[in-house]
């Protein structure tokens, strides 16, 4: 019975410091809580901000043809991407798909790697757009301040970022014409 008694007192104070535990750590992860939302912001990944105009550069595509921002006489749909980047692979069909939709504005697709790693990307991309491959250290990836993939730019007809973001919902929904102002 003596044991029984002693087992009983044990387990009550091991019960008790687990307890204090327990409290111990909830006030630990509320402190920590709190610090990380004094934190800054992180930057957003589209470094080149609405209302201003990328760094000039020159590029050329994998036609041949050289590609810079005076090029260029109208809106102008950019979008970044790398080959295994699985945000990348779900945003190509809708970039395919919003640039098919845009009479009348250039397209400009720029992939990051080799034309061996880009093959797919590059095939599905051609019929709708100008395609550029890009190493680490590229122009068009400098001149946009690339910060991450994939990243669409909307460039307007003066040059400027009219839209941009990681996904093509933050380019907006494609622009309809009005048939009764055509």
């Amino acid at each position: 019975m003596v044991y029984l008694a002693a087992a009983v007192v044990v387990v009550g104070l091991l019960c008790l410091l687990n307890l204090l535990l327990a409290f111990g750590i909830i006030r630990r992860l509320r402190e920590h809580t709190k610090l990380l939302g004094n934190l800054p912001q992180q930057a957003s990944p589209v470094n080149v901000a609405v209302g201003e105009a990328p760094k000039d550069f020159t590029a050329t595509t994998t036609t041949g043809q050289t590609v810079s921002p005076s090029g260029f006489t109208g809106p102008v749909l950019i979008g970044f991407f790398s080959p295994g980047c699985e945000p990348c692979a779900i945003e190509l069909p809708r970039f395919v798909e919003y640039a098919q939709a845009l009479p009348g504005v250039d397209v400009l697709a720029v992939i990051d790697g080799s034309a061996g790693e880009a093959t797919e990307y590059v095939e599905r991309l051609t019929p709708v757009a100008q395609v550029v491959l890009e190493g680490p250290d590229g122009a068009m990836k400098s001149a946009f301040k690339l910060a991450a993939y994939p990243t669409i730019y909307l460039l307007g007809a003066d040059g400027t970022v009219a839209a941009g973001g990681t996904t093509m919902s933050a380019i907006g929904p494609v622009p309809t014409v009005d048939a009764a102002a055509a």
